[in-house]
């Protein structure tokens, strides 16, 4: 997703957080094999990252953690609530963010 988004916006940053160090040397070596230069990947919680600062969208999915985990959502809701601006928009694909942090649609 970050390499096809990159492609279609050459003149935005795009930065993917993996948290599993073998998935991320996979899209760094699908990344350098790409040609990107606007494609950023970082290997970290992205709970404690300052990825999403500044971002404009932050598209968060995973299908490594455990649906009935209600911290993780709110975890979740905490990092994007700190690192986005007022106005940016978050989608998510299998956790809800909390309805006082962000506009839920």
């Amino acid at each position: 997703l970050v390499l096809a988004l990159a492609r279609r916006h050459r003149d935005r940053e795009v930065v993917g957080v993996e948290i599993q160090p073998r998935l991320h040397a996979i899209a760094e070596s699908a990344r350098d094999a790409s040609g990107l230069p606007n494609a950023r990947l970082v290997c970290e919680d992205l709970h404690a990252s300052s990825a999403f600062d500044g971002a404009a969208v932050a598209f968060c999915y995973s299908t490594a953690l455990h649906d009935d985990d209600d911290d993780l959502a709110a975890d979740l809701s905490d990092a994007l609530a700190r690192g986005l601006e007022a106005g940016s928009i978050a989608v998510t694909t299998d956790r809800r963010l909390r309805a006082c942090d962000f506009d839920l649609v």
